[in-house]
């Protein structure tokens, strides 16, 4: 893969300013769309999924574009977790313009991200768009630009996934103690 420097001080306002833009707009424009939330999708619109994973904690966290799955078929079903949630096509045509000013596709690999991390990666973050699949996975062994260009992607997916709203029904097996830490299974508290 060719390595590109970090990124030079004098674009790194333009890059705060692509993320700052984006996550304003998300905050400002998903509370409205979720109103609508019946709607189809934009028609010409791509599917994309981007995934983030820290092999180290099992977390995962994932943004599908409307084109990829509507709102409504992925919020009405009861699932395990709520680390999925959808978002309008612009925004995630934006996120991947981000990525792709943050050198993201120069350094990811073809393919899909590993499952596992074993003691090589400790997060990957994953693009799929029309069926393409890309990742880049980060360990304490890669080079330093690569980590710090792998933070920054992950920080714009991290932006626009916390200004994502969601209204997941979650399976909750053990009820009400699923709010309890230290009393997690005793009885009569």
């Amino acid at each position: 893969m060719t390595k590109t420097p970090p990124c030079p001080e004098r674009t790194r306002p333009a890059r705060r300013l692509v993320l700052a833009a984006l996550a304003g707009l998300a905050l400002v424009l998903v509370p409205a769309g979720c109103a609508s939330s019946a709607r189809k999708p934009a028609a010409g619109g791509s599917p994309i999924r981007v995934t983030w994973r820290d092999y180290r904690t099992g977390n995962l966290l994932e943004l599908l574009s409307e084109s990829h799955t509507s709102k409504v078929e992925l919020y009405s079903e009861k699932r395990d977790s709520a680390s999925v949630k959808v978002q309008e096509d612009r925004f995630m045509e934006g996120l991947l313009e981000f990525l792709e000013l943050e050198h993201f596709a120069e350094r990811a690999g073809a393919g899909r991200a590993p499952r596992e991390g074993r003691e090589l990666w400790t997060q990957s973050l994953e693009v799929e768009r029309d069926g393409e699949v890309t990742h880049m996975a980060v360990g304490s062994r890669s080079p330093a630009d690569d980590r710090l260009v792998f933070q920054r992607c992950v920080q714009g997916f991290i932006e626009l996934y916390n200004a994502t709203q969601a209204y997941q029904a979650v399976e909750n097996p053990e009820g009400s103690y699923e709010f309890r830490s230290a009393d997690r299974g005793r009885s009569g508290s």
